[in-house]
């Protein structure tokens, strides 16, 4: 917002297209793949982590629906939003033995209703055949 006063109507208004369509289409996925995007996929909410973690997708699809949750609480869909963001986020540094076992909420939801598999049980994270410090660092 710290421009916000300086942009012309049509640009804001395309800024406010922009963050609400973009959370609408990545809601409109469900938990699946974006046929956009080839095989840069989160793999659904199963995720992977041999080889390429699919941490870094799922956290783009919580990042698509955050702008969104943070500028558009008036909007009808926010409801849906937040809850995929919730599911994302919450799934993105996902290991299941670990989640099963967590007795902790966040926002309400047990975290060992979480699914993915993002991380090596040693919590590493592997993403195109090495390991990444800067993913390991999302976490």
């Amino acid at each position: 917002h710290l421009l916000w006063d300086e942009l012309d109507a049509a640009t804001r208004s395309a800024v406010d297209t922009i963050t609400r369509e973009q959370a609408a289409y990545t809601h409109s996925l469900g938990t699946g793949d974006d046929p956009a995007s080839g095989d840069w996929t989160p793999n659904g909410l199963k995720g992977g982590y041999v080889g390429d973690t699919k941490l870094e997708e799922m956290g783009l699809y919580a990042q698509t629906l955050a702008p969104a949750l943070a500028w558009a609480p008036d909007d009808r869909r926010y409801a849906e939003w937040a809850t995929d963001y919730g599911t994302w986020s919450r799934n993105e540094g996902g290991l299941p033995p670990a989640d099963l076992a967590n007795p902790a909420r966040v926002d309400g939801v047990p975290v060992s209703r979480n699914t993915a598999h993002n991380t090596y049980d040693t919590f590493i994270v592997e993403n195109h055949g090495s390991f990444g410090p800067h993913y390991q660092e999302e976490m």
